[in-house]
């Protein structure tokens, strides 16, 4: 037995006499790092050294070892004044995709508005634009789904909106009304039918408002608000009465946060 050194490692092993010209590195490992050729780059994040062919080098990229490496230095290479697009909002960015887009989530579409000054706006400087067109309005509801935040009427946190025809897509402001989280589960649940498995008696699942209906396509099938549901709420004043001059009536406190 030879000893011979790894042209890969450099570590040493020891091989039978007849293999001594052939053996040139230590393990099947070394063996195949040898055919990538020579370590001829350092990786911009962990400074590992790697091979890549000639046309693959380039400085565009960073020349990074691994796919996480090469998010990193994007990272680096993209961040803060870097960024070739530092500091531009809205149009003047060329990723900005519009003021209006169209969001789905579990069935439900929803159109979000750019408003990047809204207090509840989110990490997009986006809002809902229902809840926009109630605190256009917030003259019609009661005071206490509202606040004032720098001299500007908006919705509060917890509040919703409810389309009162069951139609999401409805944005009509005579079919919206603030309500609570609870109030507005309330409702739904009132105008949801459930369905249960005849022989287990379990819940198979719920038939909601509109699919009721013999012809769902009549969707404008407003039910009644006046149920007991609403009782000790402070569900909006114009839905109970059925008269939007009525709802007026609760705006005083605001209207004077506002003057």
């Amino acid at each position: 037995m030879i000893k011979k050194k790894c042209l890969i490692c450099d570590k040493y092993f020891e091989v039978p006499n007849w293999r001594k010209d052939s053996a040139k590195y230590c393990s099947s490992q070394c063996q195949h790092k040898s055919l990538k050729g020579e370590l001829n780059c350092e990786c911009k994040i962990c400074k590992k050294k790697f091979h890549l062919k000639p046309y693959q080098i380039s400085n565009k990229t960073g020349n990074c070892c691994s796919k996480a490496c090469l998010n990193e230095y994007k990272k680096e290479l993209m961040s803060g004044d870097k960024n070739h697009q530092y500091g531009l909002k809205g149009s003047l960015n060329s990723s900005f995709i519009g003021n209006e887009i169209v969001k789905t989530n579990n069935s439900i579409t929803d159109i979000y508005v750019y408003v990047p000054d809204h207090p509840y706006a989110n990490r997009n400087g986006r809002v809902v634009k229902h809840r926009l067109i109630v605190e256009e309005n917030y003259k019609l509801f009661n005071t206490s789904y509202f606040e004032n935040i720098n001299n500007k009427i908006v919705l509060k946190k917890n509040s919703q909106v409810h389309h009162i025809d069951f139609d999401h897509n409805n944005n009509s402001i005579n079919n919206l009304i603030p309500v609570t989280r609870s109030e507005h589960g309330k409702i739904h649940t009132k105008y949801n039918e459930i369905v249960r498995d005849n022989k287990t008696g379990r819940i198979a699942g719920v038939i909601k408002q509109g699919e009721l209906l013999e012809k769902p396509e009549a969707v404008n099938q407003q039910p009644s608000l006046n149920s007991n549901i609403l009782e000790g709420s402070t569900t909006n004043v114009r839905v109970q009465t059925g008269s939007a001059e009525d709802g007026n009536n609760d705006t005083s406190a605001l209207q004077l946060q506002c003057n």
